[in-house]
């Protein structure tokens, strides 16, 4: 049975923990959401992606081979409420993630290192290839919200007639960043599975 002592301790070991996973990587935090792919380890590439956006919990979206696209459904996380998701890269974001309603979307392209390919052609598994990983935040906006400054159960919100014939209404989700320090820890993940994947075929 929980007492009321551990309720109170619950918050700050939760805050502990997110900054005691923060300050673990700082050091050796990757920095570019970019990576290579040598000739003939397309394959091996795109799958390590799959398995790579699955082991940070994200759902695929479109998987396409042969366009060099991966995307993913949005995810949401608790931030400093929940320590277990490796989304966040500082004690700000995890913060950020806690006081705001957020979703984080992935994409990953692979292009040709010299860029020539076209949007729609088709990927040739031969070539050395440039990868990039873009992650995107998202934030739910409640313009119409009034918040009360008596209680939580007084607050109010409006709704804009113009807002409503545009299909906004009362809440809306819009794209406010992106993370390309998720990116680049995601990018260096997928590198060193495509590495993995690479020696255990030999």
């Amino acid at each position: 049975m929980m007492t009321a002592s551990h309720r109170r301790c619950t918050p700050t070991l939760l805050l502990a923990a997110a900054l005691l996973a923060c300050l673990a990587g700082c050091s050796s935090t990757p920095t570019s959401p970019d990576f290579e792919v040598a000739p003939n380890q397309y394959a091996l590439a795109f799958d390590a992606t799959r398995d790579v956006l699955r082991d940070y919990h994200f759902q695929l979206d479109r998987v396409d081979a042969a366009a060099g696209v991966i995307t993913t459904l949005p995810k949401s996380t608790g931030g400093v409420a929940t320590p277990w998701d490796s989304d966040q890269s500082s004690v700000g974001q995890e913060f950020d993630d806690l006081l705001n309603l957020q979703r984080r979307i992935v994409r990953v392209t692979f292009n040709d290192d010299d860029g020539a390919r076209a949007t729609g052609d088709t990927v040739d598994p031969a070539l050395a290839m440039h990868a990039r990983v873009e992650v995107t935040i998202y934030r739910m906006q409640t313009p119409g919200l009034r918040p009360s400054s008596r209680a939580i159960g007084m607050t109010s919100a409006t709704l804009d007639p113009q807002a409503v014939a545009q299909g906004t209404g009362y809440a809306y989700e819009v794209p406010i960043s992106q993370d390309s320090r998720l990116g680049a820890r995601i990018a260096a993940d997928i590198e060193r599975r495509t590495g993995r994947m690479l020696t255990a075929g030999n």
